[in-house]
């Protein structure tokens, strides 16, 4: 597994480019903005034009800056690396650990210069570096950090829908309200639609723009939930897009996103209940 230096800054002429069509210059004070609300992970896909068919999905990315000598503020994976028509990063950060290096533990720039390593609009190999970044991590220095606590799998039986029904109910009503709060704050009509039954939660639309909303709520970080058959059908729509919120009965829930072909990718499906019926012999 490689890493990669990604640097940003106001010279770098790029866009974060949000779910709904918000476009915020890169800088590290935007950056710093969507790490807070939770949104650095609408913006999916990171230009590069230096590595890219070097780098592979499962690589670690870190995001890097030379701004007040600040380093390295950012943490993620690449999921997938585009190499044609744009090669691009499709990046899946880990906003705990952002968080704890930008405003806490960054690994400050003069440290990562004097790897060798001082990118300003290129995407810089950092794997000769890493045994030397390692110990830098906030995570791996045994701080009382976010990203120190979580498990490293979701236990068996654990996430959304699993457990008692009355407190399950409670988790997704808190998920579903912050999921409407959150489209209607960037102007979305929300309806909700699951009396229906059909395959999602809430109709969203703004303008020509309409999205079908499929709402898991977990009262923990393990991202495991039960999904329907009809619910996995409805996920081949376009218009899909699942939102999983994690500590929803929190005061500071984190809502995370997927399309349905990225959910596809990104997750995998262990059956756990069968429909029987008798055999017409």
């Amino acid at each position: 597994m490689a890493a990669w230096l990604y640097p940003i800054s106001k010279l770098a002429d790029r866009w974060f480019i949000l779910e709904d069509g918000t476009k915020l210059k890169v800088s590290v004070e935007n950056y710093e903005k969507l790490v807070k609300n939770g949104r650095l992970g609408e913006d999916q896909w990171w230009g590069v034009h230096k590595n890219f068919r070097t780098a592979q999905a499962g690589d670690e990315v870190f995001i890097y800056t030379g701004n007040q000598n600040l380093g390295i503020i950012g943490y993620a994976r690449i999921l997938e690396v585009q190499r044609e028509k744009g090669p691009a990063f499709h990046l899946q950060f880990d906003l705990d650990g952002c968080a704890e290096l930008l405003e806490k533990n960054p690994v400050p720039a003069p440290v990562v210069r004097k790897w060798g390593v001082s990118p300003r609009s290129s995407v810089a190999d950092l794997t000769p570096h890493l045994s030397k970044l390692s110990i830098l991590l906030p995570w791996k220095r045994g701080h009382n950090s976010a990203k120190a606590k979580m498990p490293a799998a979701c236990p068996a039986r654990s996430g959304a829908g699993f457990g008692d029904a009355v407190q399950n109910k409670k988790v997704e009503r808190a998920a579903t309200n912050a999921v409407m709060a959150y489209y209607r704050k960037q102007g979305w009509e929300v309806e909700s639609v699951e009396r229906l039954n059909c395959g999602w939660d809430l109709y969203c639309s703004k303008g020509a723009q309409t999205k079908k909303v499929e709402v898991k709520g977990i009262s923990g970080e393990c991202v495991c939930f039960i999904i329907t058959a009809g619910e996995r059908r409805a996920a081949r729509d376009e218009d899909f897009v699942l939102k999983v919120v994690c500590n929803s009965l929190s005061k500071q829930p984190v809502i995370r996103t997927w399309s349905g072909q990225q959910m596809e990718r990104d997750f995998a499906f262990t059956a756990i209940n069968y429909s029987a019926s008798l055999k017409d012999f």
